[in-house]
């Protein structure tokens, strides 16, 4: 019961804190806004689902056999978050870059307005998929009442800031406390995990954050709009395609020896578990 009654707790808080943005959202701007920031919302959520969560199902195991070795532990943890934010940064970055173009290709004209908030929602993506890799580490450790005082910090966060944002500047203002509630939980967690891993900050975020910001001011700014033509979809795949290419090149010129690396150690980690 120690372990799963703040379990429970927990996944309420979780269903809470990622809800009640909704409720502010309809409350303070209306239901054609929460159309569009449902839409927004959902994009941006894709890369915690279908990098963070896939690989934290694989690697949970992992983590709590090795939670008395705090030498692998960190090692593997550190290799499994440097993959995580190589995938997760430059999606959400390509994400917010290609919204207006993304949303006319793929739903149409009138949920244009969701693009802004993508673009706003950008943090949250980025930070919600290191969080919830974070977290996912103190699960398998054991440490659940730990994930549920950042749960309710966050819950008390979304409740005063997301109701101030949302009155004052309707749905853009919940997309901003969406992202100040995340990046308070990083601030919080990282502190958490340094009791039981050493964490290697710049390393594992420094190469993605850099090379993705290079990617779209290349893919974004300074590649004129009309080489990808005049049609979304050639701009939506012109954009994208220039961004993926600008990215890999920096990682090769930045982090080529670390990737190596990583990816080697990860598959002889891989192995010894």
């Amino acid at each position: 019961l120690t372990f799963s009654w703040p379990m429970w707790i927990g996944g309420l808080l979780t269903v809470f804190i990622f809800t009640i943005d909704d409720f502010f959202v309809g409350t303070f701007a209306g239901t054609t806004l929460l159309g569009l920031y449902t839409v927004a919302y959902t994009m941006m959520k894709r890369p915690t689902q279908v990098v963070t969560h896939v690989l934290n199902r694989t690697w949970l195991p992992v983590y709590a056999r090795l939670q008395t070795d705090r030498a692998s532990l960190s090692a593997l943890y550190n290799v499994m978050l440097f993959w995580v934010t190589q995938l997760t940064i430059p999606i959400s970055v390509v994400l917010a870059l290609v919204a207006p173009e993304l949303i006319q290709c793929l739903l149409g004209e009138r949920w244009l307005g969701s693009a802004t908030m993508m673009r706003i929602l950008v943090v949250y993506a980025i930070a919600r998929s290191i969080q919830d890799d974070m977290m996912n580490l103190l699960m398998a450790l054991g440490h659940v009442r730990a994930i549920l005082r950042v749960q309710w910090l966050e819950a008390f966060m979304m409740i005063g800031g997301g109701a101030a944002a949302g009155w004052a500047f309707g749905a853009l203002g919940v997309c901003w406390a969406l992202n100040a509630m995340m990046l308070v939980g990083l601030v919080v967690l990282v502190p958490l995990l340094r009791r039981f891993v050493d964490l290697q900050l710049l390393e594992i975020f420094g190469a993605a954050l850099a090379g993705s910001g290079i990617a779209a001011i290349v893919s974004g700014w300074l590649v004129p709009a009309d080489w990808f033509g005049a049609h979304p979809w050639g701009q939506l795949l012109g954009k994208t395609l220039t961004f993926l290419i600008v990215y890999s090149l920096t990682q090769v010129g930045l982090n080529r020896r670390r990737l190596t690396a990583k990816w080697t150690l990860l598959i002889q980690l891989r192995k010894g578990g």
